[in-house]
């Protein structure tokens, strides 16, 4: 907002209905919110098939690796990712802990499809992030 984009243009996704929920109560938003932060949208992935916003930050939550490995389909399923991935029109920011990305790859090295589709994705990032 700072740098110039209107806050109706900026959403905020995650896999979680508790870490929308906290992330709407630290912006400042509720349904009595009418200012500038009731205009960021916040939800989660499947939430916010069908819309688009020029910027998309995704919030992974997760950093345990216990707790990573349990919920493991549901954080990397590939439809999901996808879905995370194309709301953006001009820009998509992903910001997960340390904790995910290791253990993305890990389970992507024990063959899991989800996190072997994640793990390629942020590796292509990283090739190819300015």
């Amino acid at each position: 907002v700072r740098g110039g984009l209107e806050p109706e243009r900026i959403g905020v996704i995650t896999p979680f209905r508790a870490q929308a929920a906290q992330i709407r109560r630290v912006l400042g938003i509720d349904h009595e919110t009418t200012g500038l932060q009731r205009r960021v949208t916040v939800d989660t992935i499947e939430r916010y098939q069908g819309q688009e916003r020029d910027l998309i930050l995704v919030s992974l939550s997760a950093s345990d690796p216990r707790f990573i490995r349990l919920r493991a389909d549901f954080l990397f399923q590939a439809e999901r990712w996808n879905v995370a991935v194309t709301r953006a029109r001009l820009k998509t920011v992903i910001l997960a802990s340390p904790g995910l990305l290791m253990t993305a790859e890990s389970l992507a090295d024990d063959g899991h499809e989800g996190a072997t589709c994640f793990a390629s994705l942020i590796k292509h990032l990283r090739r190819h992030t300015c």
